[in-house]
């Protein structure tokens, strides 16, 4: 099946990354999957970033490699990263309404997804668990099988680092899934030429708004981002920073998230070294000592200064504050 073909057959069903939409959690929102299962074509101008093109393009080769991280057979990984992709794997409900295509089904019968995403992202989903969205995607999988348990890949396509998470299946939030594409379709598709009744849009200013592909129409033929500043600033509506800006993103938050793992690994490193003050450890030194710093309350002294005009021999105690900390230094 051709990837034109896929989509064609998409926008007839609701499919298992439609999961997410339905409650408008992760990257989508009711209005833009309404948008998408109503035939509606993007806004004009737009164009799908290079990130998305590179995630496809990336997932086989990180589907391949997690396959064989979990012991699938080379002949086996090989066949069904073929197949799935070219849109192979089919899970369907009795009514026809749910259409998902895992990215593989194995001899097993277990259920595998595969997502590519930038460092920041990955480095997150490793350290939080995965998406809401992923795993609603897998769940809705896993309830139409009936399967125990499936597998999802996540792989880093800064570094090619893949990460590998193991989901049992939730019967209540399959269910509830389930469920909830039903309302949404009878709610919004049911019925020609489709509902007078349309989602909601989200919140102004969601950043999700500013890379969904329905955007101007969502809201009118506002672009409500660049709305006029207060200084009157003109802005040139333009998408050739797109990628610069979303590598601006993913490496900010990749420096915020490593902040954050490196101040979990030093507080970890205190609760080691307990009452001892300096440890040689493979000829890294770490010492964590108390020390005592005294600080001079410099605007306080200030105006000491002003109010007795007396430059020399102002009560310094009086502007000393002292305190106790117990800094960790490795060198």
């Amino acid at each position: 099946m051709t990837n034109q073909q896929f989509a064609s057959q998409r926008r007839g069903h609701i499919g298992a990354s439609d999961a997410g939409s339905l409650f408008s959690v992760g990257y989508g929102c009711q209005r833009a999957l309404w948008y998408d299962k109503t035939g509606t074509d993007p806004d004009a101008g737009w164009t799908e970033p290079i990130t998305f093109a590179l995630g496809h393009a990336l997932e086989p080769v990180f589907l391949r490699a997690g396959l064989l991280d979990i012991g699938v057979s080379r002949d086996e990984a090989d066949e069904v990263v073929e197949v799935g992709a070219n849109h192979g794997f089919e899970i369907r409900d009795q009514s026809g309404l749910l259409l998902c295509h895992p990215d593989a089904i194995l001899r097993d019968g277990r259920i595998v997804e595969v997502k590519s995403m930038g460092a920041a992202a990955w480095w997150k989903a490793r350290r939080d668990g995965l998406p809401p969205d992923y795993i609603m995607q897998l769940q809705l999988e896993l309830h139409l099988a009936s399967a125990p348990a499936g597998v999802f890949i996540i792989g880093n396509r800064d570094s090619g680092s893949i990460a590998i998470f193991v989901v049992e299946r939730d019967a209540a939030l399959g269910e509830k899934i389930q469920a909830q594409a039903n309302w949404f379709w009878d709610a919004y598709i049911a019925g020609p030429p489709y509902s007078k009744t349309e989602p909601d849009r989200l919140d102004t200013g969601d950043s999700r708004c500013s890379g969904c592909r329905f955007r101007r129409q969502c809201w009118g033929g506002v672009d409500f981002e660049t709305t006029a500043a207060p200084d009157s600033i003109e802005y040139d509506n333009s998408e050739s920073l797109r990628f610069l800006i979303e590598s601006h993103d993913d490496a900010q938050a990749q420096v915020r998230d490593a902040e954050a793992e490196l101040q979990q690994i030093k507080d970890a490193i205190k609760g080691e070294m307990g009452e001892r003050t300096a440890v040689d450890c493979g000829g890294r030194k770490v010492y964590f000592r108390e020390q005592k710093v005294e600080r001079i309350d410099a605007k306080a002294l200030g105006a000491y200064y002003i109010a007795h005009r007396q430059p020399s021999d102002p009560p310094l105690e009086e502007f000393k504050t002292i305190t106790v900390q117990r800094p960790l230094r490795i060198y």
